[in-house]
């Protein structure tokens, strides 16, 4: 791959995700621009060394690898405060992120900008939808029971 090809291919990367990581901060949320960026060009990265060096093998595995890494940042986002779980949706955006960061690297750019406008859509839209007036009971007395030690 060309250098101009690799620059072109980041800075797309770059810009879309900094979109995302804005409207993040903007919104006061736990994870912002910095940290939407960074997950974004280490994805892409990461992604772009396993095909880019030639060697004979799976270049697929470095990106594979890329989900585990997800689920330990996404598992340091989501809280549970009293009966609310806060983060998930950062977690989940985190995710697209990364998948953008992955788009960009393999040249699928087009397929990069409708996905950052669908998180992006995600994200502003369908917060608004709003469920805090649903009443929801959670009969969770099966759970406890079971998961009781035994002495």
């Amino acid at each position: 791959m060309e250098f101009n090809d690799f620059l072109l291919r980041i800075a797309i990367c770059y810009s879309l995700t900094i979109i995302i990581g804005f409207e993040r901060q903007y919104h006061n949320k736990i994870i912002g621009l910095r940290t939407n960026v960074l997950v974004a060009l280490g994805s892409f990265l990461f992604v772009y060394v396993s095909f880019s060096t030639g060697l004979v093998g799976d270049q697929y595995r470095i990106a594979s690898q890329i989900l585990p890494g997800l689920g330990f940042l996404g598992a340091g986002i989501i809280i549970k405060q009293n009966d609310r779980i806060r983060g998930l949706n950062t977690a989940a955006t985190l995710w697209c992120v990364s998948s953008i960061g992955v788009l960009c690297a393999y040249g699928f750019i087009k397929e990069a900008i409708i996905g950052t406008s669908l998180v992006l859509l995600s994200n502003v839209i369908l917060r608004r939808v709003s469920f805090d007036n649903l009443q929801i009971e959670v009969d969770d007395s099966d759970y406890n029971n079971n998961t009781k030690r035994k002495k």
